[in-house]
């Protein structure tokens, strides 16, 4: 009997200290990517599985919701109150014959808005991405479709419409990033991602599914086989 009690006592220690390790809240930042004039903000709001992101754009307001667990995403488009659907992509394979990126801990420390976060280095062909991340602030995921963080070699790392393999090696780590950087083969900057403020707080579940009222759109096809 006082095994059982101690290994019950034991189990919902280790589930408070699970539940008070998981983040949620706010967590505001900064992106420039290749070309920019300027980096624009964004907001990452996390609760549980979900994940949404709001910036501005020199396209207008950007929004989109993530389901982790579900591996689902809703694009918000404010100015149609309109939205679309889609599942999450996963990384790509690179093509045949390309080399793994190196994915390299350098052992380098440092403390960003109070958080220790650690140093990793990705070389992939000609590029260079250098990150700090962090524990405790939930799943990283790279919002696409034509934010500010997706297409191009924009945004956190080399951009494009799939995750980048670094992001795969973070999240896998359980690590979220508050700083990237990353360079190109002559050592000039062509993306930054700074994050600038972590508020944790209590979020509305409402801000994680497409607002009553809103017309569901079809996703363009854009070669893509239908989800």
């Amino acid at each position: 009997m006082k095994k059982s009690v101690f290994v019950t006592l034991a189990l919902c220690m280790l589930f408070s200290v699970a539940v008070a390790q998981q983040f949620e809240g706010v967590i505001e930042m900064q992106i420039k990517g290749q070309n920019q004039e300027s980096s624009m903000p964004m907001k990452y709001m996390v609760k549980g599985d979900f994940v949404r992101t709001e910036s501005q754009t020199p396209r207008g307001e950007f929004a989109m919701i993530m389901n982790m667990k579900e591996r689902k995403m809703i694009m918000l488009m404010p100015q149609m109150n309109s939205y679309m659907e889609r599942t999450i992509d996963s990384v790509a394979p690179p093509p045949e014959g390309s080399k793994k990126p190196e994915f390299t801990k350098t052992g380098k420390s440092e403390k960003i808005l109070g958080y220790d976060c650690e140093q990793y280095v990705v070389k992939e062909d000609n590029w260079e991405t250098e990150i700090w991340a962090a524990k405790g602030l939930g799943t990283f995921m790279r919002p696409r479709m034509g934010g500010p963080m997706g297409g191009g070699r924009g945004g956190m790392g080399r951009g494009g419409q799939t995750p980048a393999a670094w992001e795969e090696e973070i999240r896998a780590k359980g690590f979220f990033p508050l700083r990237t950087l990353t360079r190109n083969a002559e050592g000039k900057e062509e993306a930054r991602m700074e994050v600038t403020k972590i508020e944790k707080k209590a979020l509305d579940a409402s801000l994680f599914k497409a607002p009553e009222g809103w017309q569901k759109m079809e996703m363009p096809m854009m070669g893509r086989p239908r989800n």
